[in-house]
């Protein structure tokens, strides 16, 4: 938003209107940003969407991270039991190929 709503792409449009569909009956609004600075226009359409729903919507998302953390963190200590079931096999191949070349 820091360039402006000019800058967002197509794409970024239609996952917006498509999630939040009240958006396309917005024309204008008068926004003051943190940093001071003001867009300004008129709101029309349903502005149900409250802060009680964005702590919903946000708690949802940390426990999507969360669950995904853990997957990826699974996912890392199954590639080093694999790296080491890997190297265990190598290991074996190479004494039972010195054992195999070693004379009676």
């Amino acid at each position: 938003m820091s360039h402006g709503a000019q800058s967002a792409t197509p794409e970024a449009w239609d996952t917006l209107l498509n999630n939040y569909p009240e958006a396309r009956n917005i024309t204008n609004t008068n926004v003051m940003f943190k940093g001071g600075g003001q867009a300004i226009g008129n709101v029309e359409g349903d502005a149900n969407y409250t802060i009680g729903d964005c702590e919903k919507e946000r708690d949802t998302y940390k426990n999507e991270v969360e669950q995904l953390r853990l997957q990826l963190a699974a996912k890392d200590d199954l590639l080093a039991a694999k790296d080491t079931i890997i190297a265990s096999k190598e290991e074996t191949i190479n004494l039972l190929r010195a054992s195999y070349n070693r004379p009676n």
